[in-house]
């Protein structure tokens, strides 16, 4: 939503590059219109063409593209924020006080809106609607459409032309980024279908299937019998590539790693599915600066991203690398700070009942330990608390 207090931001020159979406139809060889909102010193706001021609003078009101650069959000003089459409032809903006926002374009004249109970509904030219407001979420999968109704358990398919077709008993579904693949619920089990809505992996697991962070093709999978849960990796195939039994894989990635868990230890796989460092640890974090902690027993230390351990575990504490190092605390009595290679470059004892910074500065390798500021190599700069 826009922001009322757009006094304090700097002069911006927002260009608008327009698709067709409602507006007169283009062949293949046609160049996209481009168009400017620009503001004025007195935030007056206006729009341009690719010309520089006036479209909209520049009038007292704030303007806001939304996904389709056709519509706009417009803060009117009494605050009332409304949806507006640009009228190129005509060179007005027409607002659309009976939506609440635009979500998305199916065709040169049909457009999907929110009403102001954030339900969906599907509109021809903005006036004749053909589909009411009911639906939760409106999704494209090839040359079909699927919606949640809103306000219970059910999920309607269309054909291009927005005529109801069978939902194969479809309850539930999830889209993908891979934009022909969609991950759907069927009798309390998912499985996946394509954008011609083949069935190409069955209803056979427990959970929603999810993506592998950062992979084109791998999915995560989960199975739970006797309420035991079991992890497992799946291509766009549906082949399996990695066994369910995995007892967690994580759905973030960091710097092209991702968790696994397996027999309660912990290790990585990379965006391929491959097992990159076996699990062997009681814990793992995700990897920050080519780093992560690992834990055994109740220590902790420092793996890289190669798997190669650069600190052992015999910390109580440590903290993220930053700029190069970070802040360890070996016992209640001794602090340190390393490098990359695990060597100390600066050690301390503990003389106060607190730690106060654990974060080292990246523009002058400052850092904030006991009420005093160091430098990277242990130096004393300064006995007061600066906070980075």
């Amino acid at each position: 939503m826009i922001k009322k207090t757009l006094k304090n931001l700097f002069l911006f020159v927002l260009t608008i590059s327009l698709s067709s979406c409602g507006q007169e139809k283009k062949s293949e060889n046609s160049i996209e219109r481009h168009f400017n909102v620009f503001h004025d010193d007195d935030y007056n706001y206006g729009i341009t063409d690719e010309k520089g021609d006036t479209i909209i003078p520049a009038q007292r009101f704030d303007l806001a593209k939304r996904a389709n650069y056709y519509y706009m959000e417009k803060i009117e003089s009494n605050g009332e924020i409304v949806l507006n459409w640009l009228d190129v032809k005509n060179r007005r903006l027409v607002p659309l006080r009976n939506f609440s926002d635009f979500h998305s374009s199916i065709n040169n004249e049909t457009d999907v809106f929110y009403n102001k109970e954030y339900k969906l509904a599907v509109f021809k030219n903005r006036e004749e609607m053909i589909l009411p407001f009911q639906y939760g979420s409106f999704d494209k999968l090839g040359k079909y459409f699927l919606a949640h109704k809103f306000d219970f358990k059910s999920v309607e398919v269309f054909d291009e032309n927005l005529k109801k077709i069978s939902n194969q008993g479809i309850e539930d579904y999830i889209l993908l980024s891979n934009k022909k693949l969609i991950t759907v619920e069927k009798n309390y089990k998912w499985g996946i279908i394509n954008d011609k809505l083949e069935l190409i992996v069955p209803f056979i697991y427990d959970y929603a299937i999810s993506e592998l962070p950062n992979s084109e093709n791998l999915f995560i999978v989960i199975t739970q019998p006797d309420n035991v849960q079991f992890y497992g990796l799946m291509n766009d195939k549906g082949e399996i590539v990695q066994p369910l039994d995995f007892s967690y894989i994580d759905d973030v990635e960091s710097e092209n790693l991702i968790r696994i868990c397996k027999n309660n230890k912990w290790g990585f796989i990379n965006t391929q599915g491959n097992i990159l460092i076996y699990p062997k640890y009681d814990g793992v974090t995700n990897f920050v600066n080519n780093h992560a902690i690992i834990r055994v027993n109740d220590k902790v230390g420092y793996i890289n991203a190669q798997g190669n351990i650069i600190a052992q575990p015999k910390f109580a504490k440590c903290n993220e690398f930053n700029s190069g190092y970070a802040f360890v605390i070996i016992d209640d009595f001794n602090y340190g700070l390393i490098d990359t290679q695990g060597n100390f470059v600066m050690k301390g004892k503990k003389n106060s009942n607190s730690w106060v910074g654990d974060k080292l500065n990246d523009k002058d390798k400052r850092y904030f330990i006991m009420n005093k500021t160091y430098n990277y190599k242990g130096d004393l700069i300064n006995d007061k608390v600066i906070y980075k």
